[in-house]
């Protein structure tokens, strides 16, 4: 007689399903929902399945976590019940994580004293790192100025634009390992510097409030780089002597739960700025050029439009 089996199944799939699917390939979604590895914030449907005469009546069944109560919990009510929700916490962090990042969870039938061989096993993984592309246009290809709803004012590459300093680029961040899905926590991004640090006059402390990034389904965020100037006010800024100007920002960022409370710095990464002269004898054009992530911008004035690298991050 078959024994009784725990089987799981993920609310989302994995990040590496939905790039795949962005790539034409065509992964098993069932496949994929029954990993043993789940993200912080992920929600886990776990179902006693087996011969009804070793279940008896479900009104019998009880469920408990022997190992990992610490990284998530059953929601609900859960006695009687032959499908439970496990939930995964979402404020989770390397310090509570401990050593123990294993989840160990039984399902026992009181009336026939039925229990499955093992447990359900699954590992809890926490964000680890960031890496970063230029943001993929529809069509094809890589490099996307920044979103003119969000980032007003900012050069376009249209003819209108020519002559105006500024550059701007969206990034692509992936947040790791995209074997599990983090949809349902956050990700924000915050001023690093010195509050004692000066910047050049063209260049300025970064500001980026406290807005949160909400992840996608592939674990990807959108950052956009950007800086902008009037004629006049590179005029003010840049003079023959000093035709041009270098700053960095020093960008945290850090995970939050679905709250909105900070849980652990992920990364720091720096944003560098260069800005010049075209032509210092003529001012006439403004060279710019932004990195972060390993990803560049750059934009002359005259000719106004962007140059993006490298250009086989695909």
């Amino acid at each position: 007689m078959q024994g009784l089996k725990i089987e799981s199944k993920t609310e989302e799939c994995s990040a590496d399903y939905y790039i795949a699917k962005e790539e034409g390939q065509n992964p098993d979604e069932d496949e994929d929902k029954k990993r043993t590895c789940v993200g912080i914030g992920e929600r886990v449907t776990l179902t006693l399945t087996g011969k009804q005469a070793l279940i008896g009546e479900n009104k019998d069944i009880r469920w408990t976590l022997e190992d990992g109560a610490h990284l998530g919990s059953l929601e609900g009510m859960t006695d009687g019940e032959r499908e439970v929700t496990l939930v995964i916490n979402d404020d989770l962090s390397p310090k509570t994580l401990g050593n123990n990042n294993r989840i160990k969870v039984w399902a026992y039938c009181s009336k026939t004293q039925q229990m499955p061989d093992k447990p359900l096993k699954l590992e809890v993984c926490l964000p680890t790192h960031i890496t970063g592309k230029h943001r993929k246009k529809e069509g094809g290809g890589r490099g996307m100025i920044a979103d003119a709803a969000k980032f007003p004012g900012f050069p376009t590459d249209q003819a209108q634009d020519r002559g105006k300093p500024g550059a701007s680029a969206q990034l692509e961040l992936t947040i790791h390992p995209t074997n599990v899905n983090f949809k349902n926590i956050h990700v924000i991004e915050k001023d690093a510097d010195a509050s004692d640090k000066t910047f050049p006059p063209l260049g300025g402390r970064h500001r980026p409030g406290e807005t949160w990034s909400q992840i996608d389904p592939g674990n990807r965020v959108i950052d956009t780089i950007a800086w902008k100037k009037t004629m006049n006010e590179v005029k003010a800024g840049l003079s023959p002597d000093a035709p041009e100007q270098k700053w960095d920002w020093a960008c945290k960022r850090y995970v939050q739960s679905i709250q909105h409370r900070d849980v652990y710095m992920l990364n720091t990464v720096t944003q560098s700025f260069k800005v010049r002269w075209t032509d210092p004898r003529t001012r006439k054009a403004v060279h710019a050029w932004i990195s972060k992530f390993e990803c560049q911008v750059e934009r002359d004035s005259q000719q106004g439009t962007h140059v993006f690298s490298p250009q086989d991050n695909k």
